[in-house]
């Protein structure tokens, strides 16, 4: 706003008389009025007036004046009431203004305060009674006047809040006022420097610093104030303890609390939990609420400004009641000191939550002040559990580096530690903790800083329970030990430096396991509780093995053991071979009962499987040490560990040729056979247990064993040489050498990828027969071996892409599938039937004649469909040959009972004619051979093997070739020279039947079987005759017997049919064949002979001959043919039955029944 002179020179008047000073009041022009009353020098109350209306003016919308406003206004304002209240608006409004420079906004606020305190200090004199009742000190009247009277009680705030600012500002010269001043001094001189620096080098063009902050660095000791004074006066006083707390300026709270503690007393507990959790109680010690001797809180000790009260503070007084009731309410509880129990409550939170976020050491200090300084009970169990928490966190070594020996869950939690996380552990789970992070260096030294002292700790925590155990300590030690044992990998390393630190050559100060039967407990239970069997592992077990006791006095200890049992050993401990394997915790357990006699034993025990197990491991064999309990008494563990010790010295061991662990010499062969063997020596002498680990297993066994694994490392030279000595026996019987050859080399067999005889696993499998001497298995084996070779190099697949592996070839049921693949995969393959009837034999076929048959059906069925009529042709009278070479050898050597032929080896023949007759069936009716002739034959060849349902089949075929050879011109002309109807064909055809009828007679029942089916379609009949009753031939009791009733039918039906003199077997003669007479030769080859009730054809006869027997046989003669079969089967029927009765009748009359 402009001032009065500024005014009138502007306007370029001066008033000077009364009438204009009323103008320029009514116009508010109250700048100017002020002006002109000074210069009128007119009364100081309407100066007065005119000053407040200039003030307000200035304050309006929330403005401040200036200090020059102030100091021009405030001296003319003559109410001391109103000016002590717009000082202290001035005050509580100045710190609002943000853009009001820091110094000038002190010295405003300093030079209102002085003004409203000498202003408020005449208040008291403005009403008489206020005086008189100040003067008697009647408070209680004075609060109630003060209360009624609203000008009053305003007076009385204004008073109040301006003495309340006079001592805040008193504190903060305390707190900033001498690093204020000097800061001011500090910029003071910096101007005057810089202002006489830059008229030096004004006239100089120099360019300047971008960055002036080097050279205007405030001194060290120089303390800039967090907050203003005018907010420090204004702003509630709990506002500002806060902030103090908040940033940490533990000391200027301390200030402001020690002359202000009556106010923040109440909130205490607040201003308490502003202060960060991260420092130390320390600092902050004398704002910590205390016990005093009657067990009740103490309040701060407060050390007030001025040392008599304002008559305005000896009664409570707010400007605003409902608010003050409202704080009254919310702070009522925290007003009142707290007892013993609740301080002790508030510190346990306290401590809880400052350790709930990971700041032990703090938490832990806060405890121990409380407890020393401050007289709080119920910290001390609080107290332990800091203190150890705080070894885990500040006091365990560092992890290393380079690798991690931890095995607990607890690692990368250090920075998560908390008190609540302690309380969740158990015992054991803090004994690891501690040690997470040592290494075999430390973990000693851990044990005894960290682990150690906790278990006293504990111990003495039971024992104020009432729940003493002596043993706490120990135990939990060595469970954390047995722990490592148990862990994967196993911690070892540590292990062996616990006991390396509990050896028995040490005091018993120094030793971390006392007693030398723990010692050997927790030894034996770690190493066989171990599952882990490597090298490094075996040399650990050694360095234990080193550290334990001797037992020199254990002889005695049966006497001061009488609850062990003298037969309890280690094997005892396993309950069975099939178990698992016991835990160390669980060994450890059932060792406690072995006094020093027991352990002493076990450690003779532990020493021999210590050096099996270094055998072992040199094999590359390793087995973890609990294998020996667990196989003591189990031969089929020994036996496959055995297998595995051969095998993976042949594999994985270096037995292998060019692989890298190969054996460099023979010599180590020798030494691993010499090895096993050794293993299998040694037997228990009265329960010792000092057996080896193939004690169970013999010398032989062993040795089928390394062979086995010496064969498969492919070390066939150096396992014929051991095999088979020149120059002392062989170390096994020719039998179990040849079981073992072949064994090994079906394994190779099996596992070998393709069917390559020149490489890989089949080579092996064909060379490792060799290493015993060639039995006939040997030579088969060999020959099934180069079979599969020849089958897989045919590239036959057992699915599409897939080639044909050589174990789908062992085990397949039907080999000769594989053949049928081979004459499908490769057209010439029929060429060579030699090659493949060779091949079959080598597959294991090479005494079945049925298999040849079969493989001879598929070489025509390959050729025929190849259209090598010739080559076909030929397989099939070889095939035809061996039919009748099976079936004359059936004959022969099979055994009759009551004229009947056997039916175990019957089908064998008749499949063999099966595969035989159709094949002769295709070719006969194949129209693109051309060759009739040898058509007919081969038609002729299906009609002598068929079964009798067929044929019907084969007939129609012969009968439409043999139209076309009679149709034949040249065929026709010598007919009519020689009188032949059928010509050449039939002839030979003819012929072949005879020669194949003739043969078959010789078998008994097997020629009734042939003539009743395929001869009689050669005979001349014209029409099919049911069989007649045949003669009577009496017995020597004049009856007929059935079973010659039918012999005579069937004797009687061939020679009406063939024609033949007689055949008349012998009934009494078991060899039917070596009694039959042979047949007559024919007149005219196919001139069938006459017989009863009809007359046949002569071969001249137009329709006579085979054409028409052929045609009558087609009409009735199957009829017949099943006719003579049902009555076969009655007669067998009722035999059966005439032999059951028999039977019966010699058991009554005790004599041997009459032959049939």
């Amino acid at each position: 706003m402009a001032t009065a002179d500024e005014s009138y020179e502007a306007t370029g008047t001066t008033p000077n008389t009364l009438d204009e000073l009323q103008s320029l009041v009514a116009s508010s022009q109250f700048e100017l009025a002020l002006a002109l009353s000074l210069r009128l020098q007119l009364e100081p109350s309407y100066t007065s007036y005119l000053a407040q209306r200039v003030y307000l003016n200035l304050t309006r919308d929330g403005a401040t004046p200036s200090l020059d406003d102030l100091e021009r206004l405030y001296p003319l304002i003559v109410d001391d009431e109103w000016l002590a209240i717009a000082a202290c608006h001035v005050l509580r409004s100045s710190s609002s203004v943000p853009t009001m420079p820091e110094l000038p906004s002190t010295k405003l606020a300093l030079y209102a305060l002085e003004k409203g305190l000498e202003a408020s200090d005449v208040l008291a004199y403005l009403r008489p009674e206020l005086g008189e009742l100040i003067e008697e000190a009647d408070w209680e009247r004075l609060e109630q006047l003060v209360h009624k009277d609203q000008s009053v009680k305003k007076a009385v705030l204004v008073r109040k809040a301006l003495l309340e600012m006079g001592d805040r500002k008193n504190t903060y010269k305390q707190i900033w006022g001498a690093e204020e001043q000097q800061a001011a001094v500090a910029r003071e001189a910096g101007a005057e420097v810089g202002d006489e620096h830059d008229d030096e080098w004004r006239g100089l063009d120099i360019e300047q610093d971008d960055d002036p902050a080097d050279s205007k660095k405030p001194s060290k000791h120089t303390i800039t104030p967090t907050i203003t004074l005018p907010l420090f006066l204004s702003q509630p006083l709990l506002d500002t303890a806060l902030f103090l707390a908040a940033s940490s300026q533990l000391d200027a709270l301390k200030a402001v609390v020690a002359h202000h503690g009556p106010q923040l007393w109440p909130h205490r507990f607040t201003i308490l939990g502003a202060i960060p959790e991260w420092q130390e109680p320390s600092s902050y010690a004398k704002l910590l609420p205390s016990l005093g001797r009657d067990l009740v809180e103490i309040k701060w000790t407060s050390k007030p400004w001025r040392e008599e009260q304002d008559w305005v503070e000896h009664f409570s007084l707010r400007e605003d009641d409902d608010e003050a009731e409202g704080e009254q309410a919310a702070s009522k509880n925290e007003d009142l000191p707290l007892s013993a129990d609740g301080l002790a409550e508030y510190y346990i939170k306290r401590i809880e939550h400052v350790a709930s976020l990971g700041l032990v050491s703090t938490a832990l200090s806060l405890v121990q002040h409380c407890a020393a300084s401050l007289n709080i009970s119920r910290l001390e169990e609080l107290g332990e559990e800091l203190s150890l928490l705080s070894r885990l966190v500040y006091d365990r070594p560092d992890r290393p580096r380079h690798a991690s020996t931890s095995r607990s869950t607890l690692d990368d939690l250090e920075e998560t530690f908390t008190l609540t996380h302690w309380r969740s552990l158990d015992p054991p789970a803090i004994v690891e903790a501690y040690l997470s992070t040592s290494t075999p260096a430390n973990i000693a030294t851990s044990i005894r800083r960290l682990v150690l002292p906790y278990l006293s700790v504990l111990e003495a925590r039971l024992e104020r329970l009432g729940h003493a155990d002596a043993t706490l300590s120990s135990r939990l030690l060595i469970d954390y030990l047995l722990g490592l044992a148990a862990s994967t990998p196993p911690q070892l390393a540590l292990l062996v430096a616990v006991i390396e630190a509990s050896k028995p050559t040490l005091s018993s100060v120094m030793r971390l396991i006392k007693s030398d039967e723990d010692l050997a407990r927790l030894a034996l239970a770690c190493i066989y509780g171990c599952r882990d069997s490597s090298a490094e592992t075996l040399v650990w077990f050694g360095k234990i093995f080193e550290c334990l006791p001797a037992f020199n006095d254990a002889s005695n200890d049966d006497e001061a053991a009488p609850s062990s049992d003298p037969k309890m050993t280690l094997y005892s401990l396993v309950s069975s071979s099939t178990s698992a394997a016991p835990t160390p915790k669980t060994l450890y357990t059932h060792l406690l009962p072995f006094a020093a006699s027991r352990l002493s034993a076990s450690l003779d025990l532990l020493d021999l499987h210590l050096a099996q197990a270094e055998v072992f491991s040199r094999y590359s064999c390793a087995v973890p040490l609990s294998w020996f309990l667990i196989s003591h008494n189990d031969l089929k563990a020994q036996k496959a560990w055995a297998t595995r010790l051969a095998r993976t010295a042949s594999t994985g061991g270096g037995g292998k040729r060019g692989e890298v662990g190969e054996f460099e010499s023979e010599d180590e062969w020798v030494a691993l056979m010499e090895d096993m063997v050794g293993f299998t020596q040694g037997r228990e002498e009265q329960g010792d247990g000092l057996r080896k680990a193939f004690g169970l297993l013999s010398e032989e066994d062993v040795l089928r064993i390394f062979f086995g694994g010496l064969i498969a490392a492919s070390r066939i030279t150096l396992a014929k040489s051991l095999l088979q000595p020149s120059s002392r026996s062989a170390p096994l019987e020719p039998e179990a050498i040849e079981e073992l050859v072949i064994a090994a080399s079906r394994e190779f067999y099996d596992n070998a990828p393709s069917g390559n005889l020149n490489k890989g696993e089949m080579k092996m499998a064909f060379d490792c027969l060799s290493a015993a001497p060639q039995t006939l298995l040997i030579r088969q084996e060999r020959d099934f071996i180069e079979a599969t070779s020849r089958l897989c190099s045919y590239k036959i697949q057992s699915h599409p892409g897939i080639a044909v592996a050589p174990i789908e070839i062992r085990l397949s049921k039907d080999r000769l599938e594989f053949v049928s693949r081979l004459l499908g995969a490769n057209e010439d393959a029929y060429r060579h039937p030699e090659v493949i009837l060779d091949l079959v034999a080598k597959l294991g076929y090479h005494q079945d004649r049925l298999a040849m048959v079969r493989t001879m059906a598929m070489i025509a069925d390959s050729s025929l469909q190849a259209g090598d009529f010739e080559k076909t042709v030929e397989v099939c009278d070889r095939m035809v040959a061996k039919v009748e070479e099976i079936r004359t050898e059936l004959a022969l050597t099979a055994s009759v009972v009551e004229g009947d032929l056997t039916k175990q080896k019957r089908p064998v023949g008749d499949e063999a004619a099966e595969y035989a007759w159709r094949e002769c069936f295709q070719l006969g009716k194949h129209d693109l051979f051309q060759d009739l002739d040898r058509r007919l034959v081969a038609l002729g060849q299906a009609l002598l093997l068929c079964p009798g349902d067929k044929i019907v089949n084969v007939l129609p075929v012969w009968t439409a070739l043999e139209q076309r050879i009679s149709e034949r011109p040249a065929q026709l002309s010598s007919r009519k020279a020689g009188g032949s109807r059928s010509g050449r064909a039939v002839t030979e055809a003819t012929k072949m039947v005879e020669a194949g009828v003739g043969a078959a007679l010789s078998s008994g029942v097997k020629a009734k079987e042939t003539l009743s089916r395929a001869a009689a379609f050669f005979s001349g009949q014209s029409q099919a005759q049911a069989p007649q009753k045949a003669l009577h031939q009496q017995d020597s009791s004049g009856s007929m017997h059935p079973h010659q009733q039918g012999r005579e039918k069937t004797a009687d039906r061939r020679s009406s049919i063939y024609g033949l003199d007689q055949i008349a077997p012998d009934s009494t003669n078991p060899n039917p064949a070596t009694s039959r007479v042979p047949p007559s030769p024919r007149r005219t080859p196919l001139s069938p002979p006459k017989t009863r009730g009809g007359t046949g054809g002569a071969a001249g006869q137009p329709h006579g001959g085979f054409r028409a027997g052929l045609s009558g046989m087609a009409a009735a003669g199957v009829g017949w043919l099943i006719g003579a079969d049902e009555e076969r089967e009655r007669l067998h029927q009722l035999q059966v039955e005439r032999e059951q009765q028999g039977q019966g009748k010699e058991e009554e009359e005790g004599g041997p029944l009459v032959a049939w």
